[in-house]
């Protein structure tokens, strides 16, 4: 069997509500500077507070697939 990878996405919250989601570190860690220099920069509602973000763990097994066969007939 193989192994369990483990990677991790990331969501982005303003006041609660997700405004990025499944992003990947690179793509969280970009995004996030920017939406806190935003906030911060822009006369808008927002403040720095305002912002969150969740990780989250996948798990996705990398087994071997070749012999799968189609049952549905």
């Amino acid at each position: 069997m193989a192994p369990i990878e483990d990677s991790k996405i990331y969501h982005i919250y303003l006041k609660n509500e997700c405004v990025l989601h499944s992003l990947s570190e690179e793509n969280f860690k970009s995004s996030w500077e920017t939406l806190q220099n935003l906030v911060g920069l822009v006369k808008t509602d927002y403040q720095a507070e305002d912002l969150s973000y969740e990780v989250v763990d996948v798990l996705q097994d990398r087994g071997d697939i070749s012999n799968l066969s189609d049952t549905s007939q």
